[in-house]
């Protein structure tokens, strides 16, 4: 091999590693989906995917719910959980940001009854200090990069892996995991075909704010949508909108006499 060829092979190799290394990078906010079923066992499988950026993927901060059907398998869903939704699947989401400069963090819980949105501006009890909120994320970012998982991408893995969602998420019995590192756990378990989650963001040592809820239906062909819930300030700025429109109607109608 002459040496151009060489250089250029070795070139090629090299930028190959870098795009892989790049590729196993966890984006900050983007949220991950993990579906669990029942205790640590190695012949069950976690069902993991990445949903994208909070934002510009999952419609977080939106005004229109997101179709996220393309990016949920339901064939690989019932082959990993047999009997289905309903059969003791839990699901859960989490993501957020570890840095700094603009930490936050996303956790789901999960929905009692129809899937109509709560109020806007609702809060969660708790809040979550800046560590305990890095370390959290830091634990996503440990499950998507060891899997590895990018935007729009899935893996099922055996829950007794060290980089499961069951080991390093939820229940996570060991340390570091998502549920030890927050005190808080994602994941809630169906109890019929459709199964509600409400999504909610914290910043540092602050409560917890509604950003809207997943639901997942698998009565059908399977299908998973957000639907973002608008902040109080733009929720209040609607209202405040209607109630003008009201009084200036008002003043334009002619008076009865």
């Amino acid at each position: 091999m002459n040496k151009k060829l060489k250089a250029t092979v070795l070139t090629s190799a090299t930028v190959v590693l870098i795009c892989q290394a790049a590729h196993a990078q966890y984006s900050a906010n983007d949220l991950i989906l993990g579906f669990t079923k029942g205790t640590a066992n190695p012949s069950q499988n976690d069902y993991i995917i990445d949903l994208g950026n909070a934002g510009t993927a999952v419609g977080v901060g939106g005004s229109v719910s997101k179709d996220l059907s393309g990016l949920f398998s339901a064939t690989t869903f019932n082959n990993t959980f047999a009997g289905g939704l309903a059969s003791g699947v839990n699901m859960g989401v989490a993501g957020g940001n570890p840095a700094t400069s603009g930490r936050d963090l996303f956790i789901t819980t999960l929905r009692n009854g129809l899937g109509t949105p709560i109020s806007p501006g609702s809060i969660a009890p708790g809040s979550l200090t800046s560590a305990s909120m890095a370390s959290g994320v830091n634990d996503v970012a440990s499950l998507a990069n060891t899997l590895p998982l990018s935007a729009g991408g899935s893996a099922t893995i055996s829950q007794t892996a060290a980089n499961s969602w069951s080991t390093l998420i939820s229940p996570g019995g060991g340390t570091p995991s998502f549920t030890v590192d927050t005190g808080r756990d994602p994941m809630g378990q169906a109890s019929s075909s459709v199964i509600f989650e409400d999504l909610w963001k914290g910043l540092p040592n602050q409560t917890f704010v509604y950003q809207g809820y997943l639901t997942l239906d698998m009565s059908g062909s399977g299908s998973l949508t957000f639907t973002p819930v608008p902040e109080s300030s733009a929720y209040g700025l609607l209202a405040g909108a209607g109630l003008l429109a009201l009084c200036l109607r008002s003043k334009l109608l002619p008076k009865e006499t």
